[in-house]
């Protein structure tokens, strides 16, 4: 039975039927009021900070790595004991959250759509959320409000640089990763949110809520998880993200995980997707042997290997193509650089060109056939969990076609048409993945260029993540890259020839998609080894002092300074206490001192 959300109950009681996860943990459960209702609702279990009392076992912690996706999500945690966290070796025991709901046998991976659906009074999420799709697409009619929902995790950072270039005061200096566009991927979310009267924001919390539910309802099933477990999150997020994306999303996921209860008392850990993913590449790598010492590689930035025991690498060029000299040798320094060239755009190229073939078809229109009910049902599905895949475009001649199943379609040898079917050139095909192509090169081509100009050639260049999978992006950026560069990648049987050098681990090819969740999991096990970093944003608080004429911010500002009615005494408001305050290109811990 397909698992939906009721929009009808009250906020906190429909987030999650807890009834189904509580379990054992109902004497550790309190009941919730909300909207002033007081009718029995289901008990939410709140996380409870485990008793250190003698002569208690020490209760499991679990580090949960959440890599929410623009168009898959991924779940992977990591079981411990309390306070005996091993670093050593975690990489085997770090785990993905599978069995998702709604999805097929052959869709039984580590990954679930990053799409959502309202209709009907309910609420759709992942593969529930494409069922339900197609389900009105055949039998009501398509508009705003129950169109799905997809693409909410680009349409944040656009909404949020909208926000940034209409404010009067930039908070950033640099122009934003996705600059707002009306050609976006994600066009039509705007209106469905006008609609639904919801935020992107609210679309983001609706859906994670929906995920770690399903991860704790798992982690209870398999794992022992209990409303006293402790929980440690990592949540990844893009190279290049503005720190302002980066906090809402953690805002955002923080309102999930109180709504959930699934640890009131965690700790969040955020870690850029490449450090992530490459810092649990790497470490495999060093081990095979596959990297040496002084060797510089690239991924999204480009590091140079300093030791292998311990494990060390450092940055080695920033994109503006300056070499970064490091303190200490261990440490790593992260550039923000990232762009986004993700099979998005490949899925937006195709739908795009079929909507054009099948505008104003005449035998669709005469026997009252949806050109997009078409899309969604037959050649989506196809193109996404199939073709997409395993296209290979260095392997296909010009002359090759490749059909796809369009119901009333009639025969039109001019336009490739077949009876039901539609014969698209491989050319064409190819032409879908180029937008995604350009873009990647460029990302690459900067660090290929800055590291060359100071005398660091790469010698390696390592492919991580969904995309990477694609035998089309592998043989063309070998193609692009001089071949005395070697390409790493994640094997998984398409497009393995001798001039590709694949990883070779079963640590890496196991649920390739979830490399980035797992990634951050093996991030966050050990922070006392992480990587150094450049602060991009001073950090202080709010707050309002009394007038002191030894603070220059105070005397500054002494014309604004109101007198309290109550004691008698002017004080100065909206001062900002500093804790971390940049100077210069580097960071310092400032000594308590305000500034209005």
């Amino acid at each position: 039975m397909r698992q939906t959300r009721n929009l009808s109950n009250p906020l906190v009681y429909r987030k999650r039927r807890f009834e189904d996860i509580a379990g054992e943990d109902e004497d550790h459960a309190v009941s919730i009021r909300s909207d002033g209702n007081e009718e029995d609702q289901p008990a939410i279990p709140l996380a409870i900070t485990p008793s250190k009392r003698k002569g208690i076992k020490p209760k499991p912690t679990f580090l949960v790595g959440i890599d929410f996706g623009t168009t898959m999500t991924s779940v992977s945690y990591y079981k411990f004991k309390s306070g005996r966290r091993r670093a050593n070796n975690a990489k085997q025991a770090i785990k993905s959250i599978i069995s998702w709901p709604e999805a097929a046998s052959s869709q039984n991976r580590g990954e679930v759509p990053s799409e959502s659906l309202y209709a009907d009074g309910k609420y759709y999420w992942g593969y529930g959320a494409q069922q339900k799709a197609q389900e009105v697409l055949s039998n009501e009619v398509v508009d705003a409000a129950n169109k799905p929902i997809r693409f909410a995790k680009l349409f944040l950072e656009d909404s949020l640089s909208r926000e940034d270039l209409e404010s009067p005061s930039r908070s950033s200096g640099r122009p934003p990763l996705v600059p707002p566009s009306r050609e976006a991927p994600y066009k039509e979310l705007k209106e469905t949110l006008e609609v639904l009267e919801k935020d992107v924001r609210d679309v983001i919390r609706d859906y994670l809520i929906e995920v770690l539910g399903h991860t704790m309802a798992q982690l209870m099933k398999y794992e022992g998880f209990k409303s006293t477990s402790e929980v440690e999150l990592a949540l990844s997020v893009p190279a290049g993200w503005p720190l302002k994306a980066s906090w809402v999303l953690q805002d955002v996921l923080k309102q999930a995980v109180e709504m959930l209860g699934f640890g009131q008392e965690f700790n969040l850990f955020l870690v850029n997707e490449p450090e992530a993913a490459s810092a649990f590449v790497l470490d495999v790598l060093v081990s095979q042997k596959m990297l040496a010492t002084h060797e510089t590689f690239l991924d999204v930035t480009t590091y140079t290997i300093d030791s292998k025991g311990p494990f060390r690498i450092t940055e080695s060029v920033d994109p503006n193509g300056k070499y970064l000299e490091s303190r200490e040798q261990s440490s790593l320094l992260i550039a923000c650089l990232g762009a986004n060239c993700g099979s998005i755009y490949v899925n937006e190229a195709m739908e795009k060109y079929f909507k054009n073939v099948l505008s104003n078809n005449e035998a669709l229109e005469r026997k009252g056939i949806s050109a997009e009910e078409q899309i969604q049902h037959y050649v989506l599905p196809r193109f996404e969990y199939g073709l997409k895949r395993i296209f290979d475009s260095s392997k296909s001649e010009p002359s090759e076609f490749e059909s796809f199943i369009i119901h009333g379609i009639e025969p039109d040898s001019s336009k490739g048409f077949e009876k039901n079917r539609i014969k698209i050139p491989c050319f064409e095909i190819r032409g879908w993945f180029q937008k995604s192509l350009d873009g990647i090169f460029k990302l690459v081509q900067q660090q290929l260029d800055s590291s060359l100009r100071e005398n660091k050639p790469v010698q390696k260049v390592i492919l991580v993540g969904g995309f990477s999978q694609s035998p089309t992006l592998r043989h063309a950026l070998k193609a692009y890259l001089d071949p005395k560069i070697a390409l790493l990648y994640q094997p998984d049987g398409y497009g393995q020839n001798q001039h590709l050098c694949p990883l070779l681990s079963d640590f890496i090819t196991r649920e390739a998609e979830t490399l980035v969740s797992r990634g951050a999991v093996y991030r966050a096990i050990d922070k006392t080894n992480g990587p150094s970093r450049k602060i991009m944003a001073n950090i202080g608080i709010l707050q309002h002092e009394e007038q002191n004429s030894s603070f220059a911010g105070h005397r500054d500002a002494h014309i604004h300074a109101r007198l309290s009615k109550v004691n008698k005494r002017r004080y100065i408001n909206d001062c900002v206490n500093w804790i971390i305050k940049k100077v210069g290109s580097d960071v310092s811990l400032c000594s308590i001192q305000s500034t209005a």
